[in-house]
Protein backbone atom coordinates (compact mmCIF):
# COMPACT_ATOMS: atom_id res chain seq x y z
CA UNK A 1 0.00 0.00 0.00
CA UNK A 2 2.90 2.55 0.50
CA UNK A 3 3.96 1.80 -3.50
CA UNK A 4 0.55 1.94 -4.78
CA UNK A 5 1.16 -1.15 -7.07
CA UNK A 6 -1.70 -3.20 -4.47
CA UNK A 7 -3.87 0.04 -4.17
CA UNK A 8 -3.42 3.50 -5.94
CA UNK A 9 -2.44 6.11 -4.38
CA UNK A 10 -6.39 8.14 -4.59
CA UNK A 11 -7.77 4.87 -2.64
CA UNK A 12 -5.00 4.33 -0.19
CA UNK A 13 -5.68 8.23 0.92
CA UNK A 14 -9.66 7.35 1.19
CA UNK A 15 -8.70 4.11 3.23
CA UNK A 16 -6.98 6.07 5.61
CA UNK A 17 -9.05 9.08 5.78
CA UNK A 18 -11.11 8.79 8.89
CA UNK A 19 -14.91 8.57 8.80
CA UNK A 20 -16.16 7.65 12.58
CA UNK A 21 -13.93 9.62 14.97
CA UNK A 22 -10.43 7.70 14.60
CA UNK A 23 -11.73 5.06 12.28
CA UNK A 24 -10.81 5.06 9.15
CA UNK A 25 -12.08 1.30 6.93
CA UNK A 26 -10.33 -0.92 9.35
CA UNK A 27 -7.67 1.58 10.50
CA UNK A 28 -7.20 3.77 13.36
CA UNK A 29 -6.38 6.82 12.56
CA UNK A 30 -3.93 9.22 15.39
CA UNK A 31 -0.52 9.98 16.22
CA UNK A 32 2.21 8.92 18.69
CA UNK A 33 5.09 10.99 19.93
CA UNK A 34 3.73 13.53 17.13
CA UNK A 35 3.79 11.08 14.37
CA UNK A 36 0.79 10.54 12.29
CA UNK A 37 0.28 6.38 13.34
CA UNK A 38 -2.18 4.02 11.40
CA UNK A 39 -3.37 1.09 13.29
CA UNK A 40 -4.84 -2.14 12.65
CA UNK A 41 -5.30 -4.81 15.24
CA UNK A 42 -6.91 -8.47 15.21
CA UNK A 43 -7.18 -11.12 17.61
CA UNK A 44 -8.49 -14.78 17.82
CA UNK A 45 -8.52 -17.27 20.33
CA UNK A 46 -4.70 -17.53 21.45
CA UNK A 47 -3.75 -15.04 19.18
CA UNK A 48 -3.26 -11.34 18.37
CA UNK A 49 -1.73 -9.27 16.26
CA UNK A 50 -1.31 -5.42 15.30
CA UNK A 51 0.10 -3.65 12.23
CA UNK A 52 1.64 -0.16 13.23
CA UNK A 53 2.57 2.13 10.40
CA UNK A 54 4.07 5.98 10.56
CA UNK A 55 3.69 6.57 7.09
CA UNK A 56 5.87 10.13 6.67
CA UNK A 57 8.79 7.96 8.21
CA UNK A 58 7.76 4.92 6.01
CA UNK A 59 8.02 2.68 8.93
CA UNK A 60 5.87 -0.22 9.25
CA UNK A 61 5.72 -2.24 12.45
CA UNK A 62 3.96 -5.68 12.59
CA UNK A 63 3.48 -7.22 15.73
CA UNK A 64 2.46 -11.29 15.69
CA UNK A 65 1.51 -12.84 19.45
CA UNK A 66 -0.01 -16.10 20.29
CA UNK A 67 -0.71 -15.54 23.74
CA UNK A 68 -4.11 -13.65 23.24
CA UNK A 69 -3.42 -11.83 26.42
CA UNK A 70 0.01 -10.20 25.49
CA UNK A 71 0.20 -6.53 26.16
CA UNK A 72 0.40 -5.60 23.06
CA UNK A 73 -0.22 -1.85 23.19
CA UNK A 74 3.07 -2.00 25.45
CA UNK A 75 5.03 -3.87 22.65
CA UNK A 76 4.32 -1.76 19.69
CA UNK A 77 4.63 1.42 22.13
CA UNK A 78 8.06 -0.06 23.12
CA UNK A 79 9.30 -1.24 19.62
CA UNK A 80 7.80 1.98 18.31
CA UNK A 81 10.04 4.20 20.40
CA UNK A 82 12.92 1.95 19.92
CA UNK A 83 12.37 3.10 15.69
CA UNK A 84 11.99 6.91 16.63
CA UNK A 85 15.57 6.35 19.39
CA UNK A 86 13.10 7.35 22.02
CA UNK A 87 13.37 5.73 26.01
CA UNK A 88 11.48 2.69 26.57
CA UNK A 89 10.93 -0.19 29.16
CA UNK A 90 13.27 -2.83 28.57
CA UNK A 91 12.62 -6.31 28.82
CA UNK A 92 13.55 -7.81 31.90
CA UNK A 93 16.89 -9.51 32.51
CA UNK A 94 17.57 -12.63 34.28
CA UNK A 95 19.01 -15.99 34.11
CA UNK A 96 17.25 -19.77 33.22
CA UNK A 97 16.61 -21.96 35.79
CA UNK A 98 15.07 -25.62 35.89
CA UNK A 99 11.84 -24.68 36.90
CA UNK A 100 10.73 -27.18 39.80
CA UNK A 101 7.48 -28.08 41.88
CA UNK A 102 8.91 -26.11 44.77
CA UNK A 103 10.20 -23.08 42.44
CA UNK A 104 6.48 -23.18 41.18
CA UNK A 105 4.28 -23.25 43.72
CA UNK A 106 4.31 -20.11 45.32
CA UNK A 107 3.90 -18.65 41.62
CA UNK A 108 0.54 -20.75 41.22
CA UNK A 109 -2.36 -18.60 41.49
CA UNK A 110 -4.52 -15.43 40.05
CA UNK A 111 -2.33 -12.05 38.90
CA UNK A 112 -4.73 -9.17 38.26
CA UNK A 113 -3.83 -6.41 36.65
CA UNK A 114 -4.17 -2.61 36.81
CA UNK A 115 -6.81 -2.96 34.24
CA UNK A 116 -8.82 -5.42 36.22
CA UNK A 117 -8.21 -8.14 33.70
CA UNK A 118 -6.99 -11.80 35.74
CA UNK A 119 -4.64 -14.10 34.67
CA UNK A 120 -4.78 -17.56 36.07
CA UNK A 121 -1.65 -19.74 36.50
CA UNK A 122 -2.32 -23.17 36.95
CA UNK A 123 -0.19 -26.39 37.64
CA UNK A 124 -1.60 -29.19 35.09
CA UNK A 125 0.51 -32.56 35.10
CA UNK A 126 0.59 -34.50 31.84
CA UNK A 127 1.32 -37.40 31.04
CA UNK A 128 2.46 -37.40 27.58
CA UNK A 129 2.81 -40.91 26.64
CA UNK A 130 -0.64 -41.43 27.40
CA UNK A 131 -2.06 -37.85 26.10
CA UNK A 132 -2.80 -39.35 22.49
CA UNK A 133 -3.77 -43.16 22.40
CA UNK A 134 -5.62 -44.75 19.23
CA UNK A 135 -7.48 -42.67 16.86
CA UNK A 136 -5.94 -39.58 18.41
CA UNK A 137 -8.02 -39.06 21.33
CA UNK A 138 -7.67 -38.47 25.29
CA UNK A 139 -6.74 -41.40 27.43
Amino acid sequence: MDSSHLVSSSEAAEIFTPGLGDYAYGWMVDTSGGKNRLRHTGNLPGYVSEIVKFPEDRITIVVLCNLDRARMKNIVDDVSAIMFNKPYDAPVEGNVKPLTDAIAAPLLGDYKFQDGSILSSLAIPICWPRLFQGNSRLA
